[in-house]
């Protein structure tokens, strides 16, 4: 008779530990580190939450990608809130317990290969080994500061941990992670540092927002890289925010597209392309009523944007002589490589608002003529029946 592979062994024995949640907490102490991730991954999977709570308290690594386990995940809400317990439990303490090396707790579900890497260093880091002991009680050739206890320098040099996170508002739908965010906030419990890269807020009516985008932003540990508010009405306090925070300094990807109010003023985003001139990418504005003047005052900050590679004005009434000013100013400046433009209201003829083909084939013909020979393009037009929202002339500009 053959005996069972490894992998087949070790799947066996997870199962056997999960069988009975208190064998599995008590043989944390004494787990290799090896099978802490295969452990962790079964026994968040598989809904043991006391399990999880124990293992998050114990972590032998720097970084616990969890994101990657929550889209297989059936009872998603109770192991996050099993993590968040776990990790409630370690913060609370004055100092880690001697295995616990937890510094990220990585929620966001697309991390990358970039932080799939890290994980793997992570276990190959000669750190990170299962006799290691936490780096303040390694033995030193350094003498403490006079009037400085051992465990006081331990206590100091244990960082916080950092809970990485991308927030998504939906109409009706706010994940599981928000919930539990909403719940923890009405206990009044105080919360780990939130480390964001992206916040989407895509909701038809922004009542939620109106106002309080300060409140939002403010809560933020370091810069955005990306940026969504959609079909929502942002005040002059919004709108200061929005070009004067710190967290929205360094941004690659922003879109304001339906973003509108009253008597709103588009001098502030002349303001926020300022400061992003170094760093911006993407810039998605479309239906957010931007008229002639507005888009001539916005063309210079428009022009600093050397980095510029996609920008979007669907939906906006410019005429051809405003888009054709924007081209020949912003093409030789920014690195364009897709454009998509309104079609100008002139195209448009009759009562109810039909479109010229001739008109049409004209402004395209003209659009091409002011792109520089020495950057091939190609130019076509797409109906709003096509993609459930304005006509939109798409520009692709090769290198």
């Amino acid at each position: 008779m053959s005996s069972a592979s490894p992998p087949r062994l070790l799947d066996i024995a997870i199962q056997s530990v999960l069988q009975d949640e208190a064998s599995a907490i008590d043989a944390l102490e004494w787990l290799p580190v090896d099978l802490f991730r295969p452990l962790f991954t079964a026994a968040f999977q598989g809904g043991h939450r006391e399990t999880v709570k124990a293992m998050v308290f114990s972590w032998p690594f720097t970084y616990l990608r969890l994101g990657v386990l929550m889209e297989d995940c059936e009872s998603l809400y109770d192991m996050l809130k099993a993590a968040v317990d776990g990790l409630e439990m370690l913060l609370a303490l004055k100092d880690r317990p001697k295995r616990c090396k937890l510094k990220q707790l990585d929620l966001r579900l697309n991390s990358g290969t970039e932080i799939w890497n890290t994980w793997l260093a992570t276990q190959s880091d000669g750190s990170l080994t299962s006799s290691e002991e936490p780096a303040a009680t390694q033995p030193s050739t350094q003498t403490p500061k006079e009037g400085r206890s051992r465990s006081e320098e331990k206590h100091q040099l244990l960082p916080p941990v950092r809970v990485l996170i991308d927030l998504c508002f939906q109409e009706e739908v706010m994940d599981e992670f928000l919930t539990l965010l909403s719940e923890i906030i009405k206990q009044g419990k105080a919360l780990p540092p939130l480390y964001c890269r992206k916040v989407e807020y895509l909701i038809l009516e922004g009542v939620f927002l109106h106002g309080r985008l300060h409140q939002l932003l403010k809560c933020l540990q370091t810069p955005l890289k990306y940026l969504t508010i959609n079909d929502c009405m942002l005040v002059d306090s919004d709108l200061t925010c929005l070009s004067s925070c710190p967290s929205t300094s360094r941004l690659k990807s922003l879109d304001l597209s339906g973003v509108f109010g009253k008597n709103i003023h588009y001098a502030f985003l002349s303001g926020l392309l300022g400061r992003l001139s170094a760093t911006l990418t993407n810039l998605a504005l479309d239906s957010c009523g931007i008229k002639d003047s507005e888009l001539m005052a916005l063309q210079p900050a428009l022009g600093h944007c050397t980095q510029l590679k996609s920008l979007a004005l669907c939906g906006n009434p410019l005429s051809i002589n405003v888009l054709l000013a924007l081209l020949h100013h912003t093409v030789p400046r920014c690195q364009f490589a897709f454009l998509e433009l309104p079609v100008p209201p002139h195209c448009y003829v009759g009562p109810q608002d039909i479109l010229h083909e001739g008109t049409l084939e004209q402004v395209m013909q003209d659009l091409s003529l002011t792109l520089p020979l020495s950057r091939p393009h190609a130019i076509r037009f797409l109906s709003s029946h096509s993609r459930n929202g304005s006509d939109v002339i798409i520009i692709d500009i090769k290198p």
